[in-house]
């Protein structure tokens, strides 16, 4: 698999990989679609090279994508001296999550390079291999238009052109340097060589193309890529600062080591020999895949690559692919029709199979449209095609298919209904007079989503012409009746005050609002467990909260948000505080007498209300002795988990003895037990229990996180 950073040693794929071993863990529904992306890439009549695997989330596409891997290295063992298989993310984290899952063989690591210019370090001898497996992400390797790239890119570039062209002066050094600190970059130009291996092939290849270059250059009569990096060298033999270089020579410098860093991708992508690239949630780096600029170029490349009688096969990986659903409004960023259109157009990768199969959607869309007897036939017909052809390129497995009762583990709730009432279209009345007053578009949408607009709007096209308006010193009398006209449809500042019920004036807010504050959820702090460690107590306990859960509310306008979390903060502390009370509270004086709940003080030089710190201190003593859950299993219960009193009392046993082995088993006294000192006990525990690692974390180099007085 090649070299890996920081290790000497090369790992070899040179055993067939066990084909059943990776399949016999997929499910059936896995195996099925792995069945059907291997037939129509390699074994069909008219096999294609592009596919898409359009799970829904959590089906496992990485899975899927794993079993193809497994089928296509197996096919092509015998029919190709060496087997690339590329892995494109969008960023490292995501690599780092599914990169091992893709591993078909028994090695351990895979060989990642997050960005392409980093691949001669990365991988070691790439034709003395069988099997290769290469990952890097594109923001990083295709797009180089920061042009000098990482300190680590400049410093393989130097290695490569030092052996290549025999630098050994500072000038060549200090070019590559950028802003980098002086002593950061020579200590990276230091340890270099002992801790990673160039692969000569790639370096060759490398400085091949700067020669290459270099003579297109003088052709054209042009300064080549070589004198232009002499001459540099030059004006940058003496460097003390890299920020006291002159604009000049640092914007040369830039633009030289741009070039170097293109050549060099470049020349790391004809080394490579593609047989599978997977891209994984491709829609977001989906530009590259029909762009026309440099870094568009550099991609296609790779997804071009055609061996003639094994050309690479490109598995696209998305639960997402298009959007399903634009509004309007929309469409300047984003059109689901084009995004459907461009991903279908790569997979096809032929113009005129992809204008064939645009003018059966719009015949298919004329028929639907036409609703005659024969256009319903021809729709059917049309629909048919349409699938055929889709189901040539791409795949997709919904939860529904997967439960024996089609339901996907959802439960629809019949029983919720938005109920419009005359006070919304009362305020939609009022808003729509000042929207057209003022000649913005439509707020039907906005109204829909939120309510009181004319109080909650703020970057919207609506106020932005009603400051516009006032600031022209135009005649606002009628625009003012009009908003006179619609305060009581308005947020009252007289009912906030009082603390009365302020009306949702929403359809969907006042659902929201039934659903959770007016059953009591403002009574919990968490949303309770589905399963509980132990009986659930207090609030918990009342079955109408049990089954209260989350609600994950979508919007595209900013202000529902803001209405959401105005709205609904409102409604709960206002029940909150009559709850508590049960009498009328003027808001003001609600807030006058608001206390902090966490305070810790100084009395006569002493600290106090310590007892605070056990709420937020991390005590690891606790948290390895202390598991409700391997509590509840050993307490055994005969009816479901054990009540909260029995797994008190186990814990407050479990919490003695630790504290006995620490401290050692004291007489007990009569009288009352003095509790100054409980702030302290659980740093106490840890202290005895784990002592190197809290001298550590007290002691820690990180300012933020530093204890000095409480290191002893």
């Amino acid at each position: 698999m090649g070299c890996v950073q920081g290790s000497k040693v090369r790992l070899k794929m040179d055993k067939r990989p066990d084909v059943s071993r990776v399949l016999n863990q997929l499910k059936d529904f896995q195996l099925r679609s792995v069945e059907k992306v291997f037939q129509r890439l390699y074994l069909d009549e008219d096999p294609t090279d592009r596919f898409l695997i359009a799970d829904e989330v959590g089906l496992g596409k990485t899975l899927v994508a794993r079993g193809v891997i497994a089928k296509s290295v197996d096919f092509l063992w015998d029919k190709v001296e060496r087997i690339d298989v590329i892995y494109i993310c969008s960023n490292r984290e995501i690599a780092s999550q599914n990169i091992n899952r893709l591993n078909i063989t028994s090695e351990k690591q895979f060989s990642m390079a997050s960005r392409l210019t980093l691949l001669p370090i990365k991988i070691s001898g790439l034709k003395k291999q069988k099997l290769n497996f290469i990952s890097f992400t594109p923001g990083t390797s295709f797009d180089l238009h920061s042009r000098t790239g990482v300190k680590l890119e400049r410093a393989l570039i130097y290695y490569i052109l030092k052996d290549g062209w025999g630098l050994y002066k500072a000038g060549p050094q200090n070019v590559f340097q950028d802003y980098a600190s002086k002593k950061h970059w020579r200590d990276l130009l230091g340890w270099f060589p002992d801790y990673y291996k160039i692969d000569d092939e790639l370096a060759q290849k490398f400085l091949d193309a700067i020669k290459e270059q270099g003579r297109e250059e003088k052709a054209r009569g042009e300064p080549d890529i070589s004198s232009r990096f002499d001459d540099l060298c030059e004006r940058f033999k003496v460097v003390k600062k890299p920020r006291n270089v002159v604009w000049k020579d640092r914007s040369d410098a830039t633009k030289l080591i741009g070039e170097m860093r293109m050549i060099l991708a470049r020349a790391c992508l004809e080394a490579l020999e593609p047989d599978v690239v997977i891209l994984d949630e491709f829609q977001r780096f989906k530009h590259l895949l029909d762009g026309e600029d440099e870094m568009s170029q550099l991609a296609q490349h790779l997804f071009n690559y055609n061996n003639e009688e094994f050309p690479a096969k490109i598995i696209l990986l998305s639960a997402t692919p298009y959007k399903m659903y634009t509004l309007k409004q929309e469409e300047t960023e984003d059109n689901h029709y084009e995004d459907f259109i461009r991903t279908v157009g790569f997979l096809f990768n032929s113009a005129p199979k992809t204008q064939g199969f645009e003018a059966k959607l719009k015949r298919f869309r004329s028929d639907f449209f036409a609703m005659t007897d024969q256009s319903i036939k021809d729709l059917r017909s049309t629909k048919q095609e349409i699938e055929e052809e889709l189901r040539k390129v791409m795949i997709r497995t919904e939860k529904l298919a997967q439960t024996p009762d089609r339901n996907g583990m959802i439960k629809e709730k019949k029983d919720v209904v938005c109920k419009v009432e005359i006070r919304d279209l009362e305020g939609f009345a009022a808003v729509d007079k000042v929207a057209q007053a003022v000649k913005t578009s439509d707020m039907v949408e906005y109204w829909k989503s939120a309510p009181y607009l004319l109080n909650l709007m703020e970057d919207y096209d609506l106020k932005r012409k009603f400051h516009k308006l006032r600031e022209k010193g135009k005649d606002g009398r009628p625009l003012l009746k009009l908003i006179k006209a619609s305060q009581k449809k308005m947020l009252q500042w007289e009912r906030i005050q009082k603390y009365k019920k302020i009306e949702p004036a929403n359809a969907k807010i006042r659902m929201l609002q039934e659903n959770g504050l007016d059953r009591g959820s403002w009574k919990l702090l968490w949303v309770p467990p589905s399963l509980p460690y132990y009986k659930p107590k207090g609030v918990y306990a009342d079955r109408e909260l049990q089954n209260y859960t989350k609600s994950l509310i979508f919007s595209s306008w900013q202000v529902v948000p803001k209405a959401i979390a105005m709205l609904c903060s409102y409604e709960a502390e206002r029940q909150m505080t009559k709850g508590f009370s049960g009498a009328e509270i003027d808001y003001d004086e609600v807030t006058r007498k608001r206390r902090p709940l966490l305070v810790f003080r100084e009395t006569e030089g002493k600290p106090a209300n310590m007892a605070n710190l056990a709420l937020f201190y991390p005590c690891l003593t606790l948290a390895q002795n202390i598991d409700p859950l391997k509590i509840a299993l050993e307490i055994k219960p005969k009816h479901g988990p054990p009540a909260y009193s029995r797994l008190k009392a186990w814990v407050r046993d479990e919490v003695c003895k630790l504290m006995d082995e620490a401290f050692g088993a004291s007489e007990k006294h009569g009288g009352r037990p003095d509790r100054r000192w409980y702030w302290a006990a659980l740093a106490l525990l840890d202290r005895h229990y784990y002592a190197d690692k809290v001298r550590e974390w007290f002691g820690g180099g990180e300012k933020g996180l530093q204890w000095e007085d409480c290191r002893e």
